[in-house]
């Protein structure tokens, strides 16, 4: 292959018109070539250069044309490299004024009612009313403050960092299982700060379920225990070193050096640890873990979010000793401003369940969600983007209507079922 050749040859776009379009020109025009615009200046190579981009067969007749036509037409471009040169004319033409690509609302219509995203909120007493009791939904409409971005593993693409997508509508996202591990996180910092801990914990298990390494080993340990050995407390050094790993890794609990040895020394920590304790050692004779210590599945649903706008944002770092840009990085991302819809659906399928579980879970779930809406999901939240604000706020508990939410900002949907 030509070194002016392209990295994808299926089709040759010469019109952007919906997202379709938009993704393939970011497939078709990625190059190898290095070589000058200014190269193609001359009769002899203006028709190469239009016959390699079709996009400028709407701005240049090759037919009847003057040299000072072209130069007019590629003037901003004229010290480009050809391989930059695609990612600057879709900078400067297919976006619109505020650099931003618009994705028709059928497209994210489509998608939401394949994926079982309630687009109105009106419409999830029908849906909930036929779950077992306790069920409940929390569902909101939220905009996001700074632009969202998270890498795509597209490596055929034109901009270096491509946003989410999703696999065939191609629209930008966020995935369920981001929602779910994010929201997590956040909830390893309320165990951190809480003073009932053991109250958070267990909500924690019960919403997000339990199937890290460490709770598969300490699930293993009692496993391979021998029925005839009977153990009465935690004297066990692998119980112990297990249970670390469990506070450290699983719960994301701080501890420092002092507090780790006191526990392998056999001391009582905290309530935390006192609690976990207490549970192996109600099953220890039995080599039995509580269910809160064993392998299971959390009784929330994360639902993805899609977004309906695509924009560029430009990151350029500085030489320290220079002051100056080295190079700019450029990302695809959702920008500031878009909407999207958050859902989660959480079934006690266990069916141990009662009141006061369900109102720990959903009041420390709904602190979560707004703790992360300051915090930022996807990458690079360090520098603010991901965050978003809460608009319109939403819940709904199954056959049940004397829970207590200590949030004000949301809202119940009315019972129609009743």
């Amino acid at each position: 292959m030509d070194k002016c050749e392209f990295i994808a040859q299926e089709e040759k776009v010469s019109e952007v018109k919906n997202i379709y379009d938009y993704i393939s020109y970011c497939k078709q025009y990625k190059l190898f070539n290095h070589e000058n615009i200014n190269f193609y200046f001359n009769h002899e190579k203006i028709n190469k250069l239009v016959s390699k981009f079709p996009f400028l067969k709407k701005k240049i007749d090759t037919k009847n044309y003057k040299n000072d036509e072209v130069k007019k037409v590629l003037k901003k471009y004229r010290n480009d490299k050809l391989e930059n040169f695609p990612l600057n004319w879709l900078k400067n033409n297919y976006y619109e004024s505020d650099k931003t690509i618009n994705i028709d609302k059928k497209y994210i219509s489509t998608i939401q009612n394949i994926s079982g995203i309630i687009e109105n909120k009106d419409k999830v007493s029908e849906i909930v009313k036929n779950l077992p009791t306790y069920s409940f939904i929390l569902w909101s409409e939220f905009e996001l403050n700074n632009p969202y971005f998270s890498q795509d593993d597209d490596d055929f693409y034109l901009i270096q960092n491509p946003v989410l997508k999703e696999q065939i509508f191609k629209l930008p996202m966020i995935r369920g299982s981001s929602w779910k591990g994010s929201l997590a996180s956040t909830f390893k910092n309320i165990i951190n700060d809480e003073k009932e801990k053991t109250k958070v914990i267990e909500s924690y298990f019960r919403i997000f379920g339990a199937g890290s390494e460490s709770i598969k080993n300490l699930e293993n340990y009692f496993k391979n225990k021998s029925e005839k050995e009977e153990l009465t407390n935690l004297e066990d050094k692998d119980i112990k070193h297990k249970i670390v790993e469990l506070l450290l890794f699983e719960l994301g609990l701080t501890l420092n050096k002092e507090e780790i040895n006191k526990i392998k020394n056999g001391d009582i920590v905290d309530v935390l640890t006192e609690w976990l304790t207490s549970k192996s050692k109600d099953h220890i004779i039995n080599s039995k873990l509580p269910s809160e210590l064993r392998t299971h599945k959390g009784r929330a649903v994360f639902y993805p979010t899609y977004f309906d706008k695509i924009s560029l944002e430009v990151i350029n770092p500085h030489d320290r000793r220079k002051r100056v840009g080295k190079a700019p990085i450029f990302y695809e991302v959702v920008p500031k401003g878009s909407k999207g819809i958050f859902q989660i659906v959480y079934i006690p399928f266990d069916l141990s369940v009662n009141k006061d579980e369900i109102e720990s879970d959903i009041n420390y779930l709904i602190n979560a969600i707004e703790m992360l809406a300051k915090k930022g999901i996807g990458a690079k939240t360090k520098l603010g983007w991901g965050s978003y604000k809460l608009k319109s706020n939403y819940y709904y508990i199954a056959n049940n209507n004397n829970i207590h939410i200590k949030n004000d900002g949301w809202r119940v949907v009315n019972n129609e079922s009743k």
